[in-house]
């Protein structure tokens, strides 16, 4: 089992573990083709890895819709690979879902994928994957863990105050960092 996994595993039971379960599943049985890769290249200073989703392939023999994500990890390695995989791996599973909300609306006629919950905006997929990040941190029994200036875990957070904490963090980090500046009210691109 991967470090990830056992961070997962030593979640405890319920929606936080089940976001990086899901997470880590986004990328697939190795050597089944599922519209995801991973490689190793050059990103800009300061990136660890980053999920670059292209566009959606649909099948007609089956009538499913698939998203096509590459998952770049940094070739200058820094960071903790266990964290920056399952936080790519939340976007992955992001765009997989809406993939599947798009499939569904091709089998019905519909068209409420592109206004559904499955289409986030840029400030919700950040969210997600750094709320993994957060949480795998914390699986992984690390005693702090910061992103640019902000504190996404720390193993001395009451139970009590993990989950305000890790948000208040989260949307500072989205708010000041000049790869994101995204905020509620300016959420960037679905």
């Amino acid at each position: 089992m991967t470090a990830a996994g056992r961070a997962r595993d030593a979640l405890p039971a319920g929606a936080e573990r089940d976001l990086v379960s899901a997470s880590l599943a986004s990328y697939g049985a190795e050597g089944v083709a599922n519209g995801v890769s991973v490689s190793q290249g050059r990103l800009a200073d300061g990136v660890a890895a980053e999920a670059r989703t292209g566009a959606f392939s649909y099948n007609e023999a089956t009538g499913a819709i698939t998203a096509n994500v590459e998952v770049v990890l940094s070739d200058r390695r820094g960071g903790n690979l266990s964290v920056d995989v399952a936080h790519e791996g939340r976007h992955v599973a992001d765009a997989q879902e809406f993939a599947a909300a798009l499939t569904a609306d091709a089998a019905s006629g519909g068209a409420n994928a592109v206004a559904g919950a499955t289409n986030r905006t840029r400030y919700e997929r950040e969210v997600r994957g750094y709320t993994v990040t957060s949480l795998v941190a914390q699986g992984l029994g690390l005693d702090n863990l910061s992103i640019g200036r902000r504190e996404m875990w720390n193993r001395g957070w009451s139970q009590a105050d993990r989950a305000t904490l890790r948000s208040r963090a989260i949307d500072n980090h989205l708010r000041e960092s000049p790869t994101y500046r995204l905020t509620p009210q300016n959420p960037g691109e679905r």
